[in-house]
Order: C-alpha cells, then structure tokens, then sequence
C-alpha cells in the first residue's frame, strides 16, 4: 500500500511537471484512500497549484508591461524624429495589453 505522504509527492511532481489540476485529481481518485484522505491531499495541491498559476500570471503581467514601456518609448522617440509610428503604437500596444490581460486571467 502506497504513503499517503508518497501520493502526494508524486501528484505534487506531477503538477510541477505542467499537469492539470483536474488531470491531478483524476489520479488522486485512483488510489485507495478515505474521503478524508483525498480532500486533505486534494486541498494541498490545489493550493500549490494556484500558487504556480499566480506566480506564473504575475511574470506574464511583468512581460506585458514591459512590452507597453518599450513601445510607449519607441512611439514617442519615433513621433519626435517624424517618422512612422503606426508599428509601435499599434501592434505592439496590442500584443502587450493581451501578454497583460493573459496574465491577470491566470491570477484570478
């Protein structure tokens, strides 16, 4: 008979690995545990697994504001230097509100 303790060191590896928590779960089901047991485990991996979400979403915002700096930057060297700043203004304010957005969806 498998450890508690051992399933969820396995479980929780296979969380770092990039699996769902619904997949995790699953797995959790297969193993010959009390009621208890499971939503004891259950409980723990969700908390580390939304704590990987959110450091993950906090990054993403990181990245998308940081494309935002650079590009408010560019349009206004451009803007001053009378060239085009269509690329900037634009496309790249774009791509970094949706790296941005991406983010704040994985903190919430």
């Amino acid at each position: 008979m498998v450890h508690k303790e051992e399933i969820f060191q396995n479980l929780k590896t296979a969380i770092s690995q990039g699996t769902s928590f619904d997949e995790v779960k699953k797995q959790l089901g297969t193993y010959a545990l009390t009621e208890n047991e499971i939503e004891e485990i259950s409980d723990s991996l969700r908390k580390i697994y939304f704590d990987k979400e959110r450091k993950n979403g906090f990054w993403l915002v990181g990245i998308g504001t940081g494309i935002l700096v650079i590009s408010f930057l560019l349009t206004i060297l451009l803007f001053h230097h009378n060239l085009s700043v269509d690329i900037f203004m634009y496309c790249s304010s774009i791509i970094g509100l949706g790296i941005a957005f991406w983010g704040c969806t994985k903190i919430l």
